[in-house]
């Protein structure tokens, strides 16, 4: 992406869209819906008017916005458009923050923890609300979250990743019901809600508090039950261990 110049720059920018984590901080307080959702498409207009062939204007372009607020639940659509934030709930801003980085249409989004600021109702209605848009609008997504569960029910691959570092990368299914790195095996312990899990003590004598991390091997050495020297000095690559599920580890579980 840093090597990406010019038009190829502002295409880029305009096919990838971010949700952020916290849905109080990333709206403008003082913007109104409107203006929120609508920024995208007004410093993009140029480039979308060429796309469609149509000359958009400023009732068009609330029109657009009106119709995207009732794609994420906000409905009438049209009776948000001049609240400001302060007005709106923890998931109803959230859901602003969906409709602003859908209105481009883009390609691909990254959602950066959606739902660890909200309550737990709250949470499932805005997981189900992603997971039916990301089939509607037909755009990838990476889901960033520490919570496996909602990893597993958003996702169809899933990596899991250790000090910046993937450590275990597979189809959603096969990473938390058959984990086959150390470090992945604690974290599906630690949801012991996760349905579908098997029955298993076999990463039970780690110790959490010694976990500082490895530098120059493995970045799991220092807490991993199964270290060796060559895991402390040697870093493993991600290796393919069965059809499309590939683990960083020298000694995997």
């Amino acid at each position: 992406v840093g090597r990406i110049r010019g038009h190829r720059l502002k295409e880029f920018r305009r096919n990838t869209q971010m949700i952020f984590q916290d849905p109080y901080s990333s709206i403008n307080p003082y913007d109104t819906i409107y203006a929120t959702v609508a920024l995208p498409l007004i410093i993009n207009k140029k480039a979308v008017e060429e796309k469609e062939g149509i000359k958009l204007t400023s009732n068009e372009i609330r029109k657009r916005v009106a119709r995207m607020l009732d794609k994420v639940g906000l409905s009438p659509g049209e009776s948000f458009l001049d609240l400001y934030p302060k007005k709106l709930s923890g998931g109803q801003r959230q859901r602003v923050a969906v409709a602003r980085a859908l209105i481009l249409n883009p390609r691909f989004i990254v959602a950066d923890e959606p739902t660890s600021m909200l309550d737990v109702s709250i949470s499932a209605q805005v997981l189900n609300l992603l997971s039916d848009l990301k089939k509607e609008f037909n755009f990838s997504m990476i889901y960033i979250s520490h919570e496996l569960a909602t990893a597993r029910y958003i996702s169809e691959k899933m990596a899991v990743m250790n000090l910046g570092r993937i450590v275990e990368y597979g189809p959603s299914e096969a990473v938390t019901d058959h984990p086959r790195h150390p470090y992945a095996d604690i974290l599906i312990k630690s949801v012991p809600e996760l349905k579908g899990l098997p029955d298993t003590e076999r990463a039970s004598n780690i110790d959490y508090n010694a976990y500082n991390g490895g530098i120059k091997g493995c970045s799991f050495a220092h807490s991993c039950p199964f270290k060796t020297e060559k895991c402390e000095n040697e870093r493993p690559e991600l290796a393919e261990i069965e059809a499309g599920h590939y683990v960083a580890c020298f000694h995997p579980v």
